[in-house]
């Protein structure tokens, strides 16, 4: 029997254990102990690295390079794109990626199509599925080593992110062409100037624009694509200018398979994905945003933009990406109050001390909930948006916005 390892066991590489388990003698490595099922092997301690299996698999926030082998080494989602019998729409991007996969998602779902990888369930999952489209969500983590068969890839834009993970930006927007190269089609934000760049390299590329006319664009006041009229762009009920560019992308990606009324009726009535922008309450007239999903500086000005940010209490902290932080002095100098919390803490102060007057250090969530709504009048909002992980005080960005839900919820 062959031998497949495990480097690490989160929900990846769980579901490629359930997919292999009866064919391959499975050996887990982890660098601490883990509870395994009964049938797996294990290698734990700091030697975790070192693989003699003859397939390997990575999880995402393993470094393809970090791993000491001589076998095939592979992500669970990018392995699964290649085997998948399928019509697959690929996604990745350092803001909007998670909003533009679901509403891809959601345009074509009566026909047939499975949400997955960084987003949904894993790939894997569906590999016997027997699906007509899969709508894959692939972070640069994923893309690193990776340039997984599709047909149509997407890049919502690149923005500085990652440089806790990545050795440089050069390294991180490699990965995230890797998504391109074998792609039947390519679709690319115009308004990025990296994308511009990279997209000249390529001759099946097609844009989305909010500057200029293209393939897909906003001409008075109507989502266009090729040229043509669809609806209004009143109808859809995403805020933020950052949200018009998730709606292009995904009415370019879809046309082909999808009417005019489907592709309306899906995006119309879209309300977003939960902890982006997310309304939670509504209490004394002040409304409560969980935009946990928030983790880099770009996101948390995107998400700003479409507030009047003298009216916004903001929340901000966590754990750091080496990333910096001064592009959010010119989107708070106006806020009404800003709490920041998290391990860089000090680094935020640092950046927004001298164009920001009410700032408010808190140890956590709790305090930071309970002074921010102290601070709020009626028609004020409390923003959850934290330009930062979460790692330092939650398992995952999730779990910082459920529990900013719950604390709301509880006022």
């Amino acid at each position: 029997m062959k031998s497949l390892g495990l480097i690490g066991f989160g929900i990846s590489n769980q579901a490629v254990f359930n997919h292999f388990k009866n064919d391959f003698k499975i050996t887990v490595h982890n660098r601490d102990e883990i509870p395994l099922p009964s049938i797996a092997y294990a290698c734990f301690g700091d030697g975790y690295l070192n693989c003699s299996e003859d397939i390997v698999f990575r999880s995402p926030g393993v470094r393809p390079d970090k791993i000491k082998t001589g076998s095939p080494v592979f992500c669970e989602s990018t392995y699964a794109l290649d085997k998948i019998k399928a019509t697959k729409l690929c996604i990745t991007g350092s803001d909007g990626k998670t909003t533009t996969s679901t509403l891809i998602y959601e345009i074509l779902k009566r026909k047939n199509a499975f949400l997955g990888g960084n987003i949904g369930a894993p790939l894997i999952d569906a590999i016997c599925g027997g699906y007509d489209f899969i709508v894959s969500e692939l972070s640069s983590f994923q893309l690193m080593d990776a340039s997984p068969i599709c047909d149509v890839a997407i890049i919502i834009g690149i923005t500085e992110n990652h440089l806790d993970y990545h050795t440089d930006m050069a390294e991180y927007i490699s990965a995230k062409e890797n998504l391109l190269k074998n792609a039947k089609r390519i679709i690319l934000n115009y308004d990025n100037e990296i994308l511009r760049k990279i997209g000249k390299k390529y001759k099946n590329t097609e844009y989305f624009s909010l500057e200029q006319p293209c393939d897909a664009y906003i001409c008075d006041g109507y989502f266009c694509v090729k040229n043509k009229k669809l609806f209004s762009v009143d109808k859809i009920k995403l805020r933020g200018k950052f949200n018009l560019l998730n709606v292009l992308a995904a009415i370019l990606a879809t046309y082909s398979y999808a009417n005019d009324t489907e592709i309306e009726n899906a995006i119309c009535s879209f309300k977003g994905v939960k902890h982006r922008l997310e309304l939670v309450r509504e209490l004394n007239g002040i409304k409560f945003y969980n935009s946990s999903i928030d983790s880099t500086p770009s996101r948390t000005a995107a998400t700003l933009s479409a507030f009047d940010i003298s009216k916004c209490v903001v929340i901000l902290g966590g754990s750091d990406k080496n990333l910096s932080y001064d592009i959010l002095g010119e989107h708070l100098k106006d806020a009404k109050a800003i709490l920041i919390m998290g391990e860089n803490k000090q680094k935020l102060l640092d950046a927004l001390n001298k164009c920001v007057n009410k700032i408010y250090v808190v140890n956590n969530l709790s305090e930071a909930v309970k002074i921010g709504f102290s601070l709020c009048k009626k028609d004020d909002c409390l923003i959850l948006s934290p330009a930062s992980c979460s790692f330092d005080m939650y398992e995952n960005y999730i779990a910082r916005g459920n529990d900013f839900t719950r604390l709301i919820n509880n006022l």
